[in-house]
């Protein structure tokens, strides 16, 4: 399967990734270690999300702020497009691991703990940190039967909470294609979770 498309990058231009409306004005990291400083928590908790493996979630950080350092010369100097760019990188990564490894089945107790604290509450109940953590998997686990072109989108947009142009430049796509996969893929999302036991309840609550 092939990597994401490199999205153009326009060097010099306001931040408009965020939203449709006006230009959202975002401070430059100059240098590669302000880069990290910046975004590394928000690509380790992007990574765990999609992996439910913190030691996966490392690496794949690792190594994606590695190519940060090396290509950091070549980059935009715009700060949005150096987040897509990381966004981007993390993602291909990711897909190169579920493609070597498959995806995960079962969450050691300890990457549970960890989850926990990267993208739950910090002092959750382990009861519903379980709970959480299974619904979790059963998500990613039908996202992921979508394909990618679905998968990336919802992620990005209901995960990570970017918006449309944003996510345009991450995938390197043009904002009415995100806008369609969204459409579609919520569609095709809804129909597998409305036949799963762990998500029943939920949709039978939702119609009544």
């Amino acid at each position: 399967m092939s990597e994401i498309e490199a999205a153009p990058e326009t060097k010099g231009r306001p931040d408009r990734s965020r939203g449709d409306g006006p230009a959202e004005l975002i401070p430059i990291s100059t240098e590669p270690g302000a880069l990290f400083e910046r975004y590394y928590d928000t690509i380790l908790s992007y990574a765990a999300r999609r992996l439910l493996s913190m030691s996966d979630a490392e690496d794949v950080t690792a190594e994606t702020f590695n190519r940060a350092f090396v290509a950091f010369p070549s980059l935009s100097p715009s700060e949005p497009a150096r987040r897509a760019w990381l966004y981007r990188t993390a993602t291909n990564l990711i897909h190169d691991l579920h493609r070597r490894l498959g995806r995960r089945r079962e969450v050691p107790l300890d990457d549970v703990r960890e989850l926990g604290r990267w993208v739950a509450d910090p002092d959750p109940d382990p009861e519903v940190l379980a709970s959480w953590l299974e619904e979790l998997r059963v998500l990613n686990w039908a996202i992921s039967g979508l394909g990618d072109r679905y998968e990336n989108v919802l992620v990005l947009r209901f995960f990570e909470g970017l918006r449309t142009r944003e996510i345009a430049r991450v995938l390197g796509i043009r904002t009415g294609t995100v806008k369609w996969r969204l459409h579609v893929g919520l569609k095709k999302l809804g129909a597998v979770l409305a036949s799963n036991p762990a998500f029943q309840d939920r949709f039978q609550r939702k119609g009544d």
